[in-house]
């Protein structure tokens, strides 16, 4: 919806707007920034950038690509998931007490949520099978205490609350989630007729998340590219044209995210964000 909005304005309200200002879309100019213009209106800089750039096209382009492509590299190692406290900065005051009551409490903030469905939960069976789910998940050594049952009032739904090793998004609490949906729930509520169970919570939802970014990405990217190619197939009636511009675009991601894991997933130049003026 953005991007048809965004064409749909570009072809019909820009233009009408600047045939409306007609030559006063010149008027108002930025301080200091019309001196990097030569006196026909052409930029000093991007003229400069671009002199240099024809008088040696192979070592641009190659020069280009490479630096693109090493950028990119990071966004190799992009980890998705649900934002939670972890993404936080710890010296954050709320953090800090956060922190304190997990210390004083474990596992009470994050712990993982077993959704039963029965006809009456509280049956010999249904009672039987969630007791054993409990047991076994507290011998498993991946989870621990304080658990917590609750039952719905119609008894058709009880909710079992156990949390998870590690602390809620690490490989520990991954490995814990994978025994619970893997292993302990089948062996125990998946051998009771007419019971169900689902597990939910912050490990949970960001396992589920990051399945189905992966399984549904390339589908996307597939559908985007090929409408690009085609569209500008038709309009170009080129096939290097097409070619060339979806190679940029992956190139152009690619780097974008690939800073983005730098900065934000590995950490590099966080001293140069918190310290500054605007960070403050």
């Amino acid at each position: 919806m953005v991007v048809a909005v965004a064409m749909v304005g570009s072809i019909t309200v820009l233009p009408a707007l600047l045939s409306k200002l007609g030559d006063r879309v010149e008027k108002g100019r930025v301080p200091l920034l019309h001196r990097l213009r030569s006196r026909d209106g052409e930029s000093r800089v991007w003229g400069a950038i671009l002199d240099r750039v024809l008088a040696r096209p192979k070592t641009s382009a190659f020069a280009a690509t490479a630096l693109l492509v090493v950028m990119a590299v990071p966004a190799l190692g992009l980890k998705t998931g649900v934002p939670g406290t972890d993404s936080l900065p710890r010296d954050l005051a709320v953090i800090q007490t956060f922190d304190r009551i997990e210390a004083a409490f474990p596992g009470g903030p994050l712990p993982a949520v077993v959704a039963i469905k029965a006809d009456d939960v509280t049956s010999p069976a249904v009672g039987a099978a969630i007791d054993r789910l409990r047991r076994d998940a507290l011998a498993s050594g991946q989870m621990r205490e304080p658990t917590q049952l609750d039952v719905s009032p119609d008894k058709q739904v009880a909710r079992l609350a156990l949390p998870l090793a590690g602390n809620g998004s690490d490989a520990k609490s991954e490995a814990a989630l994978a025994t619970l949906r893997e292993k302990l729930i089948p062996e125990t509520i998946g051998r009771t007729n007419g019971a169900e169970a689902f597990v939910t919570g912050q490990t949970a939802q960001s396992r589920d998340f990051n399945d189905l970014m992966k399984g549904n990405a390339p589908i996307v990217f597939a559908f985007v590219l090929a409408m690009a190619f085609a569209l500008l197939l038709v309009t170009f009636r080129s096939i290097v044209i097409p070619i060339k511009a979806i190679v940029l675009n992956l190139l152009s991601v690619g780097t974008a995210y690939g800073v983005l894991v730098l900065i934000f997933q590995r950490g590099h130049g966080e001293a140069c964000w918190v310290s500054s003026p605007a960070a403050r």
